[in-house]
């Protein structure tokens, strides 16, 4: 029975987990998609340029990823702190003068998230001065920029299908939008890869256009 305001406790434990789960889902995608754009990068791209753009890119990955745990964290702690706000006020909801209801006891567990700082790690090559160096072909740029969308695509997608979470069980009422619309903000910070990959683009574009 959803009421006009109010909280579930339950459904608000289920809500922090599923943030939990989120966050941990986030870094297996990573990891698990970064290796074939690295293979397509070298193999495509060759040279200590390559290099240096991917990087810098993995690097900027992984700040993107300690951000999503710090932002996890505290929208765990959020609801958390909702749900147990929610508890504190009804027990002490009396007439004036009386002391606190007897409300049994309630365990808000908060998620303990275990933080990687290395979802995904760079491995530097050297090359012979008798290598080609450049650009695979004429299509490697399009090879290059496609795996990438790939790996943007299924990194946010995978996000989106576990953050559309079921607020409205957990909290009722005029809160609910206002939860809503905070942990659609959180989630579209957690992957804000597009961000890591922008000056790698802009590159290859200058590099098969140049040259």
């Amino acid at each position: 029975m959803a009421l006009g305001i109010g909280y579930n406790v339950r459904k608000a434990q289920d809500l922090m987990n599923e943030i939990e789960t989120a966050y941990k889902t986030l870094g297996t995608t990573i990891s698990t998609e970064w290796p074939t754009v690295s293979n397509t990068l070298r193999d495509n791209w060759v040279g200590e340029d390559e290099l240096h753009y991917e990087e810098k890119v993995v690097q900027r990955i992984q700040e993107m990823y300690k951000n999503a745990y710090v932002l996890a964290n505290i929208a765990i702690g959020t609801v958390g702190g909702l749900a147990q706000g929610w508890w504190d006020f009804q027990k002490k909801n009396v007439f004036e003068g009386e002391g606190e209801l007897s409300m049994g006891n309630i365990a808000i567990e908060i998620p303990t998230l275990q933080e990687n700082p290395d979802v995904i790690t760079f491995t530097t090559k050297t090359f012979a001065v008798t290598d080609d160096r450049g650009l695979k072909d004429a299509g490697s740029a399009s090879t290059i920029k496609g795996t990438i969308d790939q790996f943007v695509s299924n990194v946010k997608s995978k996000m989106q299908s576990l953050l559309e979470m079921d607020v409205e069980t957990a909290f009722f009422g005029d809160q609910t939008k206002k939860i809503k619309t905070y942990l659609e903000y959180v989630s579209n910070s957690m992957v804000n890869v597009t961000l890591a990959i922008k000056d790698l683009y802009e590159c290859l574009e200058t590099m098969a256009a140049t040259h």
